[in-house]
């Protein structure tokens, strides 16, 4: 269980499933690889957090954002690559709300989908 109020949590894995609990959080993802699923009722690996910033960095493949059941996939190509949706973060709502941006397109050849 981590939990964290105004610093900044860096979670580094290689395969490992990580489960996040957040209210609001900004949310950066940095990965050349692996799965993540982040969920916002898990129970495995908890980041119970109140506006503050979560750097995930991973080896992998696909990164799945869950919220509430509403899945977004963002595909890597390789490369650290910032995935960005309003600017330069991702912001989630996990109070009920779906996961949004501000649009859909390819940055720097790596594609999103926002659900």
């Amino acid at each position: 269980m981590l939990r964290c109020l105004g610093d900044i949590t860096m979670l580094r894995c290689l395969g490992d499933i990580i489960m996040l609990r957040c209210l609001g959080d900004i949310i950066m993802l940095r990965c050349l690889g692996d799965i993540i699923m982040l969920r916002c009722l898990g129970d495995i690996v908890m980041l119970r957090c109140l506006g503050d910033i979560t750097m995930l960095r991973c080896l992998g493949d696909i990164t799945m954002l869950r919220c509430l059941g509403d899945i977004i996939m963002l595909r890597c190509l390789g490369d650290i690559t910032m995935l960005r949706c309003i600017g330069d973060i991702i912001m989630l709502r996990c109070l009920g709300l779906k996961p949004w941006c501000s649009h859909s397109e390819s940055l720097n050849s790596k594609k999103f989908i926002c659900k």
